[in-house]
């Protein structure tokens, strides 16, 4: 487990700069422009239902009692959360329902202390909350983050609560997210309070720590696909030139040298 904490982010994720989390003066904002992160789905232990739909979906797997399950707002993506994993289906028009493929993050992967990230949740039909409690090598709680990932897009980005100086992050949790991905509700022990960050916007590349220099600076991360356009594309023709000069130059010494030396040995018979 720990090894798998500290192992650097795959290639298909871009790690995504921080997203400002701001606090709001109004104390007690429209309720109806939130929307509760689990959708219009409940659980159980093995079951979950679409009550609105009339559709029960039955794991052989224990669902996590926090955060067990999160339908999207088209209501045809359904995450269902165990532990550390989450599995994801498709509900499809007839009510029937089948498992389908999307890479989420599983470690926290940017600067810090790493922790895995679970109770994924639907922002919106591309957008996902999820969150991840950090602990020391003795199983010690430092602080608990909020995390925001892409999945089109496959970038991740933590929440930078900094701004909002509450005495501490732990048992902080979000409880609903504003329909236009301007804010969240978010709740603090006996607290329940909104805030305002922009979930709208596609976070810059993380600054990475160079190794050598102690200095980071920001370095363009790519994405997966274009990553793979430049594996194969072909070596241009000057890089071509320029590596194959030296062998040619080595080529016409000897030749030269050879000639030399046969015009040496004919004049001496």
């Amino acid at each position: 487990m720990r090894l798998e904490l500290n192992t650097p982010a795959p290639d298909w994720l871009v790690v995504g700069a921080s997203i400002k989390v701001h606090g709001t003066e109004q104390a007690n904002p429209d309720k109806s422009v939130y929307r509760p992160l689990s959708g219009d789905s409940q659980t159980t232990r093995d079951r979950v239902t679409i009550p609105s739909r009339g559709i029960e979906i039955k794991v052989d797997y224990p669902i996590s009692w926090y955060r067990g399950s999160s339908l999207n707002p088209d209501g045809n993506k359904l995450i269902v959360n165990s532990g550390t994993e989450s599995k994801i289906y498709e509900i499809l028009a007839s009510g029937q329902h089948r498992q389908i493929e999307l890479k989420l993050p599983r470690v926290t992967y940017d600067a810090g202390p790493k922790g895995f990230i679970t109770g994924w949740s639907w922002a919106d039909n591309n957008t996902l909350i999820g969150e991840a409690e950090i602990d020391n090598e003795k199983g010690e709680f430092i602080e608990k983050r909020i995390y925001i990932f892409y999945a089109k897009e496959s970038v991740l980005s933590r929440l930078d609560i900094n701004d909002l100086g509450l005495p501490t992050t732990e048992g902080l949790t979000v409880t609903k997210v504003a329909t236009d991905l301007t804010g969240l509700r978010l709740s603090l022990g006996d607290a329940d309070f909104a805030v305002k960050a922009d979930l709208n916007s596609l976070p810059p590349p993380a600054k990475r720590e160079l190794p050598g220099n102690g200095v980071s600076v920001s370095v363009p991360a790519l994405h997966p696909a274009t990553k793979q356009a430049l594996k194969a594309k072909p070596l241009p023709p000057s890089e071509k030139s320029i590596s194959s000069t030296p062998w040619r130059t080595l080529v016409l010494l000897i030749v030269t040298a050879l000639g030399l030396l046969w015009l040496l040995l004919k004049r001496r018979s």
